[in-house]
C-alpha cells in the first residue's frame, strides 16, 4: 500500500512554540557561526578587507584593539540574548504569557540588530578605521627609521597597497600626507647622504599611477609640489647633494607625473608640471611632444616656450652646431622637428620659431641634434622628424644653389 500524504504528514512533528523556539536558536546559531564572521568583514571598506587578505599579520598588529574589543562584547551580548536569558526562570514563566516574543521575535530581533550595526558601521565609520589604521602603519615606519635609514617595508607596502586600491582625493591625499611625513622624517637624520628616499619616491609614483585607481587632478598636484619640496630640501641642506640619487629620482618621477598629466589631467595641472620642471630640458621636451600628439596645443607651445627661455638662460641661443652637440639645443630643435611634420600649419609655425631663435647653420644644427637623440636619448621618433626636416633645407639649399 501506497503512502498517502496523510501518512508522511503524520511523521512531522507539530510545531509547538518549544520546537519553533529549538528551530530559531540553531538557526541563529548558524548565522553567528557561518555567516557572522563575513558580515564582520562587511564592517571594513574593500581596501581594508583587500589589505587583511594580502597582509594578514600586519593588519592585525595595527588594528585597534577597540575593534576585537567590540566583536567580542557583540558576540557576548547575542550569547545572553540567545542561550542564557530564554531558559531563565523569569523568561519560562513570560512564555506561557508572551510565547511569540520570547520565542521567535527576541531571536530575529538580534540578528536585524547585528545587521543594523554592521550597516552603520560600513556606512558612517569605514573611513575613520582605515585613517586609524594608515597612521598607525605610518606610525610603525617612522619608528622603524631610528634603527635603519629606510622605512620597514612590512609596513611601508601596506601604505602602498592602500594608496594604489584608494579611489582618487581625499583618500589619496590622505596617503600623499603620510608619504611626506616618513620623508620629512628621513630627511632629519644626522647622516642623511642622498640615497634613502627611493622607496617612498616610488612609492608615491605607484599610488598616482595605478591604471585601475589612478590620482585625480589634486592628487597630482599635491605629489608634484612634495617632491619639490622635497627636492629644495635636500639641495639646501647640503649644497654637494644637487646630483645625489634621490635627487635624480625626484626629477624623473616629476617627469613621469608631467607626461602622464598630459594625458589626462586638466591643464591647470599640466602648467604647475612645465614650471617645476623648467630646469629639465628633457621633461620639457617630452611634455611638448606629447601634448602636440593629443592636440593641447596650448600645452604644446607653453611648453615650448618654457624650452627656449631655459635655452636663453643657458645661452644656447642663438643656437649652432656645437651647442646642439651636447643637447642643449637638441631638445629644443627636436621639439620644433615635432611641429614641423605635423602639417602645413605647423611647419609655418616651426619655420617661425627658427626665425625667432636666430637659428645660424641650420643644416649643421640638425644633423647634430639628429645624432644626439639617436646616440643620447634613444627618440628615434624625434631623430626621423629631425633628418626629414634637414632634408627639406637641404632640397632647398641645393634649388639656390643651382639657381
Amino acid at each position: 500500500m501506497e503512502p498517502t500524504v496523510n501518512t508522511i504528514l503524520n511523521y512531522v512533528p507539530h510545531l509547538t512554540n518549544s520546537l519553533v523556539s529549538v528551530y530559531i536558536e540553531v538557526l541563529t546559531v548558524l548565522f553567528i557561526v557561518i555567516i557572522g564572521p563575513e558580515i564582520i568583514q562587511a564592517v571594513m571598506s574593500v581596501e581594508l578587507r583587500s589589505l587583511m587578505n594580502r597582509f594578514p599579520s600586519i593588519f592585525f598588529q595595527v588594528t585597534p584593539r577597540s575593534v576585537y574589543s567590540m566583536i567580542i562584547w557583540f558576540f557576548f551580548v547575542i550569547t545572553i540574548m540567545t542561550f542564557i536569558i530564554p531558559h531563565s526562570k523569569a523568561t519560562q514563566l513570560a512564555r506561557n504569557e508572551y510565547p511569540f516574543w520570547k520565542n521567535i521575535l527576541a531571536p530575529s530581533l538580534v540578528i536585524l540588530t547585528f545587521l543594523g550595526i554592521v550597516l552603520f558601521r560600513r556606512m558612517f565609520l569605514g573611513r575613520s578605521l582605515k585613517k586609524i589604521i594608515l597612521d598607525r602603519l605610518t606610525i610603525r615606519c617612522i619608528k622603524s627609521l631610528e634603527t635603519q635609514t629606510i622605512p620597514n617595508d612590512n609596513f611601508l607596502k601596506p601604505i602602498i597597497f592602500l594608496g594604489e586600491n584608494n579611489q582618487g582625493g581625499n583618500e589619496k591625499y590622505d596617503i600623499i600626507t603620510e608619504l611626506n611625513k616618513i620623508a620629512s622624517k628621513q630627511l632629519d637624520k644626522e647622516n642623511y647622504d642622498g640615497t634613502y628616499l627611493e622607496n617612498v619616491i616610488v612609492a608615491l609614483e605607484k599610488v598616482l599611477l595605478n591604471t585601475s585607481f589612478p590620482g585625480d587632478d589634486q592628487n597630482f598636484s599635491d605629489a608634484g609640489q612634495l617632491l619639490v619640496e622635497l627636492q629644495d630640501d635636500i639641495c639646501e641642506s647640503n649644497r654637494q647633494l644637487i646630483n645625489s640619487n634621490d635627487v635624480k629620482l625626484i626629477k624623473t618621477v616629476l617627469e613621469r607625473l608631467a607626461f602622464k598629466a598630459v594625458e589626462n589631467h586638466a591643464r591647470w595641472v599640466v602648467l604647475e608640471f612645465i614650471d617645476k620642471v623648467s630646469d629639465n630640458r628633457r621633461a620639457l621636451f617630452r611634455i611638448g611632444a606629447e601634448a602636440l600628439k593629443c592636440e593641447r596645443n596650448s600645452i604644446g607651445i607653453a611648453a615650448l616656450n618654457k624650452l627656449e627661455t631655459t635655452a636663453e638662460d643657458q645661452y644656447c641661443l642663438p643656437m649652432d652646431p656645437e651647442k646642439c652637440k651636447s643637447g642643449n639645443g637638441a631638445y629644443l630643435l627636436g621639439l620644433i622637428a615635432h611641429y614641423w611634420d605635423s602639417g602645413e600649419a605647423g611647419r609655418t609655425f616651426a619655420r617661425r620659431l627658427l626665425l625667432r631663435n636666430k637659428t645660424n647653420h641650420i643644416i649643421e644644427c640638425l644633423d647634430s641634434s639628429f645624432n644626439y637623440h639617436t646616440i643620447n636619448t634613444g627618440f628615434f621618433i624625434t631623430a626621423d622628424k629631425i633628418h626629414k626636416m634637414k632634408l627639406t633645407f637641404e632640397n632647398a639649399k641645393a634649388r639656390k644653389n643651382n639657381n
